[in-house]
């Protein structure tokens, strides 16, 4: 068995926990398999905000519990505090390999001092959440935050996992212009696709697929954050209409405001659901603690997910749909997500194409109307979700690394490079377009930037070319 260094995004899934994402899902979803295994598991976990951190009141660190497993609690996302805290955990531990799961903690794995093994969970395409958050807030200044943070795991992840089959294509891209794609990765395989697995916690359920209707209600159902790639004018429009030609249809969503990431998309909704004629018949629960969305998900008739078109929608997964089907709940989702597409084909959800609010609309109408059918699919849904995703068979190739976690062949390279052997595994370069990104990770733009303008300033200097000129006739003008 080995030891390892997982570092997540909390908080994990507790009593009482109201601001729960699909990050933290995903730290569970390799967490606990790992576990299972009997590997020896030091997690670390991040917070999902830190907006309220205040280092003079917190402590930046502090062990927590969960269960049997004790783990380091980071109380603040702010790099240069919390990786001290990070490298004393690694050095304390020393690890067999580090896993990183989900960008953030991907990215602070590859920050560490070491060179055991590193595998990083990309959950989520890192460049396109950035772009959908500069179009929300018109403006590209969050551009070179996300930017360095995947780049960093270009550069030194051995193993790169993500959540569909499209965003590995765009991360095989993306590793060969960090020049990654070398002689000696040539028949490497650097990791795959590893969809969003159902959380224990609810294949549990025993959900009864008929769902009464309490008060004659047809409850309509939004479970989680409303993101930058969420198309909220699409989703009042489509549920306006429904409600107008159906009073029994009440919707009810929980989540909201992503604090930190996305404080627009979800105001904006209330605004449109403020000026509602059936606002009386919409229940905006923010966000509540778990055991509410558990009673939710299996007393609703419908659940609902709608993205807008942008490239987070293509590259991107929906956790919420995942755990609509497990808990058997129907779901009706916009086609574009990856997962979307799986689950029309296998007919195990009710979907239409992205931009069709009518069709939404008409989707919402027949589901109320089909109690049967709905009960149905909700049958076949949780059928197929519970062998599909469930969390040891996705992640099994990630399993069966961590029993001999080994560098990527162009990592274990760079150890044979001459130089300083405690120079970070980034700083050995082993081609051009290496050289150029370990040079930049040496020295910033900005300061090579800032070189290259005194320099200019300094030629410019009548004395520098007069002493050129000193220079030219001492070598007879061959300067």
């Amino acid at each position: 068995m080995s030891k390892i260094l997982l570092i997540g995004t909390g908080p994990l899934l507790e009593p009482g926990v109201r601001f729960f994402s699909g990050q933290c899902m995903r730290t569970l979803h390799f967490m606990q398999p790992l576990l299972d295994m009997g590997h020896e598991v030091r997690l670390a976990i991040h917070p999902i905000s830190d907006l309220h951190f205040d280092p003079k009141t917190t402590a930046v660190s502090e062990e927590a519990q969960h269960g049997a497993l004790r783990y380091l609690k980071l109380n603040s996302n702010t790099e240069r505090l919390i990786m001290p805290a990070l490298q004393l955990a690694h050095d304390a531990f020393e690890p067999d390999c580090v896993i990183g799961v989900n960008p953030f903690p991907s990215h602070l794995a590859c920050r560490l001092r070491t060179n055991v093994p590193v595998w990083c969970d990309m959950n989520g395409y890192a460049m396109v959440e950035g772009q959908t958050r500069a179009h929300v807030y018109q403006s590209d200044d969050c551009l070179p935050h996300f930017h360095r943070r995947e780049l960093s795991v270009l550069r030194r992840a051995d193993k790169i996992s993500v959540v569909s089959r499209r965003q590995y294509f765009a991360v095989l891209g993306e590793l060969a212009m960090a020049g990654r794609l070398n002689r000696h990765t040539f028949d490497y395989d650097f990791g795959g696709c590893i969809p969003n697995a159902v959380n224990p916690h609810f294949m549990q359920f025993d959900p009864n697929y008929e769902r009464p209707r309490v008060n004659g209600e047809f409850r309509v159902l939004w479970c989680g954050g409303f993101n930058t790639w969420t198309d909220v004018d699409f989703l009042y429009d489509a549920l306006t209409a429904a409600m107008e030609r159906n009073p029994s249809i009440r919707f009810i969503a929980t989540g909201g405001v992503i604090e930190g990431h996305d404080e627009k998309t979800f105001v904006r909704f209330q605004e449109l659901v403020q000026s509602s004629p059936y606002a009386d018949r919409i229940e905006l629960l923010g966000w509540v603690e778990s055991e509410k969305v558990d009673e939710l998900l299996l007393s609703c008739q419908l659940g609902v997910n709608v993205d807008a078109r942008n490239y987070e929608t293509m590259f991107g997964a929906r956790n919420r749909i995942t755990t609509m089907l497990a808990c058997g709940l129907p779901a009706l989702t916009t086609l574009g997500a990856e997962i979307t597409e799986d689950l029309r084909e296998e007919g195990v959800a009710l979907t239409v194409p992205l931009g069709d609010r009518a069709g939404f609309t008409e989707a919402i109408l027949h589901a109320a109307e089909e109690p049967q059918k709905l009960s149905e699919l909700a049958r076949r849904a949780r059928e197929f979700a519970l062998e599909e995703y469930e969390c040891a068979s996705t992640i099994r190739a990630c399993l069966d690394w961590t029993e001999r976690p080994q560098l990527a062949p162009d990592n274990a390279a760079r150890l044979e490079l001459p130089g300083d052997p405690d120079a970070s595994l980034t700083l050995r370069p082993l081609n051009g377009v290496d050289w150029i990104l370990a040079e930049l990770e040496r020295h910033t733009m900005q300061r090579l930037v800032e070189n290259t303008r005194d320099l200019e300033l300094i030629r410019n200097k009548p004395w520098y070319r007069i002493l050129r000129s000193i220079k030219r006739m001492f070598r007879g003008g061959n300067a």
